[in-house]
C-alpha cells in the first residue's frame, strides 16, 4: 500500500475536478487543493506533451514484469514481511513506468503516486503526464459521499477514459484510490483480438489475489471493480500526523502517462 504523509481536502464538486498548484500547511501536513479551474500549468503541461499511444504489446509486458509479484505479496502480508518481498503498490507503478513504458532505470519518481513530490508531480512536470482528475462518491440516494456512505462512484472513471481514447494502440494511466492510499496502473486499448478493452495492473489486493491483473471489457464492469474497492475500504482509517487519524477519502484520482516519440 501507498501511504501519504498529506491529508487532502475534499473537492468542491465530487467530479472530474482538478488538483490545484496551491497548498496549505495544516498540523504539519500538507493539503491539497482542488478546483473546478483548470491551472495554467497544467494547460502548458497538456499542450506540450506528445500525445502518442503505446503499442499494443505493452500489456503483455506489464503481465511479465509483475508476473509472480502478487503471490509473494500474499504471502508477505500474511507474515508481516510486506516491507522486504515483493513490490508494494507505488514500487510496482513505479517500476513499470520506467521500466516498461520509458526503458529509463533512472528515472526519478516519488515514493507515492499523487500530491507534493509524487510520481505524478514529476511526470507532470516533464510532460510525461496529464492533470490529475478526481472523481468522486455518492451515496445509495445519490447525494455526496464520504468514505463511510460511498456507494458507487458520481461519473463513470471507465467513460472518461473511454472517450478519451485516440483511436489506436494502449493509453496508460495512473489510478489512486483514496488520495494517494493505493497506486495502480490502467490501460485501455486494443487488444489481440482487436476489441476495446481496460486492464487493471496492481501488487495483488484491488484485482486479484493470485496475478495482480484483471481485464474489463466495458467501462461499467470497470466503475464496479473501483466501487468495490473503495467500499471494502470505507471503515478504515490511516495517521495523518498531529491531526490525528482521518477517514478514508472517497476518491479516485487519474492522470494519463503520454508515449515518448518513437513508442
Amino acid at each position: 500500500m501507498d501511504f501519504p504523509q498529506a491529508y487532502f481536502a475534499q473537492p468542491p464538486e465530487l467530479s472530474a475536478v482538478y488538483r490545484s498548484s496551491d497548498s496549505q500547511a495544516q498540523g504539519g501536513i500538507e493539503k491539497l487543493v482542488y478546483s473546478a479551474v483548470r491551472p495554467a500549468r497544467l494547460e502548458r503541461a497538456a499542450a506540450g506533451a506528445d500525445r502518442g499511444a503505446f503499442p499494443a504489446d505493452v500489456v503483455g509486458r506489464m503481465r511479465s514484469y509483475i508476473a509472480g509479484n502478487a503471490i509473494k505479496q500474499d504471502i508477505a502480508y500474511l507474515f508481516g514481511l510486506s516491507a522486504v518481498w515483493g513490490k508494494d503498490c507505488i514500487t510496482l507503478h513505479n517500476g513499470i513506468v520506467r521500466d516498461i513504458l520509458f526503458d529509463a532505470s533512472r528515472m526519478r519518481l516519488g515514493d507515492r503516486i499523487i500530491g507534493k513530490g509524487s510520481t505524478h508531480e514529476k511526470l507532470l512536470e516533464s510532460g510525461k503526464a496529464s492533470e490529475l482528475r478526481a472523481f468522486g462518491f455518492v451515496t445509495e440516494n445519490g447525494q455526496a459521499a464520504n468514505s463511510a456512505t460511498a456507494h458507487a462512484l458520481k461519473d463513470s472513471v471507465g467513460k472518461y477514459i473511454e472517450a478519451d481514447y485516440r483511436g489506436t494502440g494502449v493509453q496508460v494511466y495512473g489510478l489512486s484510490i483514496h488520495d494517494g492510499y493505493h497506486a495502480l496502473t490502467l490501460t485501455y486499448g486494443k487488444g489481440a483480438g482487436g476489441s476495446l478493452e481496460y486492464h487493471l495492473i496492481d501488487n495483488g489486493p484491488a484485482t486479484s489475489l493470485l496475478i495482480g491483473h484483471r481485464t474489463f471489457e466495458t467501462a461499467d464492469e470497470l466503475d464496479g471493480a473501483l466501487n468495490s474497492y473503495v467500499r471494502r475500504d470505507a471503515i478504515r482509517k490511516y495517521r495523518v500526523g498531529k491531526n490525528g487519524d482521518e477517514p478514508m477519502p472517497a476518491r479516485v484520482n487519474v492522470y494519463e502517462i503520454y508515449a515518448p516519440r518513437g513508442k
